[in-house]
């Protein structure tokens, strides 16, 4: 009979079975039909290879070319042990297990009927053992009639043993290179190789497809406040959903930190824009981390394939254009692409490079709103506001650079400048007023926030009991255990601290009652609707309402016409601000604001 065989029994075959010559599934099922083929010539008998499933403890058919159809389908998923026919007892033994005859043979007792109609008599068996001890899988030789190995059968076995224990654990390996290379460590999900090279094979098909951007709203102040291992875990439950959704032509991918791309065909039956929605709406649902319940947002950009090009920096520059966008509309929300947003962004890049250049050089000044008791006509304090003296386009308000401030890193600093400045200014000036400075949501996060200010305020000599630090309403609901420590350290000290915008957000009662605030501020859009709007002027009414029965001083900001001031006075705020009181005003024509003032007896 033909011994076609010898190149099982040389150590050199295993060493050839490298993750190079392994590269998917299909070359690891050639070679074990190989494998089988080459034995099956060498002796009349037939052979198959069976892999563990670990998890579950059975063993399941990898290759058995030439076996009983029924019988390999019977036998899927035997469970792996002691005695459990040849496979299952040498994968528990992780012995050679050989069975002369199946049909007297107990361990084949449950199986002896199914071998007889497939006509398998005897059955050997070898466990496949990794590098590692762990059990892979069998190699198993079947016999149309009683028989026992020969030493020769029995080195050929071990030979086909180790050479398929390095063919499959060489291509696990290859696996887990793949895995790291091509897909995301905290997902899952496809990461940024493995998405320009689904984007770049996608483009080469010539075929219609979206490309949607999509980065997180508010991860940074989530992951601040609570920290990383809450992002992370943030982001799996965001990716879980993700993963939901994913089909054949919807491939999601994580490319980095909060920011996720797909890749939708337009082919899809339901219409682009009401898949992202249901993305949106997927992404809104409440999440548990850390015992915080997170409410999430996000904002998408897109852009479709070849309406908007057809080269893969293109369409990714121009959806994450579009993202940019829909995080200036405000956020929550998708936008598709088009030119004019190119022009955008490219004047948001040159402003904002202009604004690192204005930190540097200090083009900023302090403007200040006089806040106004309309009762005793006393003008009681100042609002802080920060003015950009930009060298082409002017002074510019902060409504046009602060969110550049933020996204850039810069604003704490800024901050910090504005508190200096405002108090060196105000008590150079000689007069006691009440000083409202704005500051970023990040400053009541960071533990070393209150030594600073005081440091301000013992270099500049200005008095804590005379300044409010303003804190927008949304920054105090999300974070209010993490910043009420900060909160208090200051207010033990004299600060105040005013709630700016409220009414807008949350106004929640819980944290008017354990926050140390002292002022609120009704929203300018409610004061611009008061005579006009039945609905802002009840909020007006209860906002006032609530601020007596809490002992908290309350303040309109945006008045702009005389009618607008007794509307309010008729629901009981008697202390605005708004630019039928005064505009904004320069340290210089402050001076000159107070002096008209003081001379009127005010």
């Amino acid at each position: 009979m033909q011994q076609n065989w010898s190149w099982l029994e040389k150590n050199e075959v295993r060493d050839s079975v490298s993750p190079h010559t392994l590269s998917d599934d299909a070359a690891l099922a050639s070679l074990f039909e190989a494998v089988i083929r080459a034995a099956e010539a060498a002796w009349d008998m037939s052979c198959s290879i069976l892999l563990v499933n670990s998890e579950e403890s059975t063993l399941h058919t990898a290759s058995a070319p030439s076996l009983d159809k029924d019988y390999c389908q019977a036998i899927d998923g035997v469970s792996v042990g002691l005695g459990v026919g040849s496979c299952g007892n040498a994968t528990y033994t992780k012995k050679l297990t050989i069975v002369e005859d199946t049909q007297t043979h107990p361990y084949w007792h449950d199986f002896k009927e199914l071998a007889k109609k497939a006509n398998l008599i005897a059955c050997w068996s070898t466990p496949i053992i990794d590098t590692r001890g762990n059990v892979l899988g069998t190699f198993a030789c079947y016999f149309s009639k009683v028989q026992s190995p020969s030493d020769r059968q029995l080195d050929f076995i071990q030979a086909a043993g180790e050479t398929l224990a390095v063919a499959i654990e060489q291509r696990q390996l290859q696996q887990v290179v793949t895995q790291l290379s091509y897909f995301d460590s905290l997902t899952g999900l496809h990461n940024r190789v493995a998405f320009r090279r689904i984007l770049q094979d996608q483009i080469e098909r010539v075929g219609s497809f979206a490309l949607l951007f999509l980065d997180l709203d508010n991860f940074k102040e989530i992951n601040d406040s609570l920290g990383h291992e809450a992002g992370d875990e943030l982001i799996k439950i965001i990716s879980q959903r993700f993963n939901a959704l994913q089909e054949e032509k919807i491939s999601f991918s994580r490319i980095g930190g909060d920011e996720f791309t797909i890749i939708y065909g337009l082919d899809n039956s339901e219409p682009l824009d009401a898949f992202a929605e249901r993305v949106i709406s997927i992404v809104n649902q409440p999440v548990i981390v850390a015992g915080e319940k997170l409410e999430v947002g996000v904002s998408i950009g897109i852009v479709c394939s070849p309406e908007h090009g057809a080269e893969l920096s293109q369409l990714m520059k121009y959806a994450d254009i579009a993202m940019y966008h829909a995080k200036s509309k405000g956020r929550n929300c998708s936008c598709h692409f088009d030119i004019e947003m190119k022009e955008q962004l490219l004047d948001r890049i040159n402003l904002q490079n202009d604004l690192r250049v204005a930190v540097n050089e200090g083009q900023f000044e302090v403007y200040y709103q006089p806040q106004v008791d309309i009762k005793s006509g006393r003008t009681f304090g100042f609002e802080a506001l920060i003015r950009w003296n930009h060298p082409i386009k002017g002074v510019l308000s902060a409504a046009s650079f602060i969110e550049l401030l933020e996204s850039s890193g810069l604003i704490n600093s800024v901050d910090l400048w504005v508190l200096e400045a405002s108090c060196k200014q105000l008590k150079a000036n000689g007069r006691c007023h009440s000083l409202s400075v704005n500051i970023s949501p990040d400053q009541l996060l960071d533990e070393g926030f209150p030594q600073k200010v005081f440091d301000i305020l013992k270099s500049t000599g200005f008095d804590a009991q005379s300044l409010t630090l303003e804190v927008t309403e949304h920054t105090l609901i999300q974070n209010i255990d993490l910043v009420l420590p900060t909160m208090e350290r200051l207010r033990n000290q004299g600060v105040r601290f005013s709630i700016d915008d409220f009414g807008i957000g949350y106004s929640s009662l819980n944290y008017l009652k354990n926050l140390p605030v002292s002022t609120i501020k009704i929203d300018k859009s409610f004061v611009k609707g008061i005579l006009t709007d039945a609905y802002d002027r009840e909020i007006c009414i209860s906002l006032c309402a609530l601020s007596r029965n809490l002992g908290l001083e309350i303040i309109a900001e945006g008045v702009e016409r005389e009618d607008q001031i007794q509307a309010l006075l008729d629901v009981g705020c008697t202390k605005m601000q708004g630019y039928f009181l005064s505009y904004p005003l320069s340290i210089t024509e402050l001076e000159g604001y107070l002096a008209d003032k003081s001379s009127a007896n005010i």
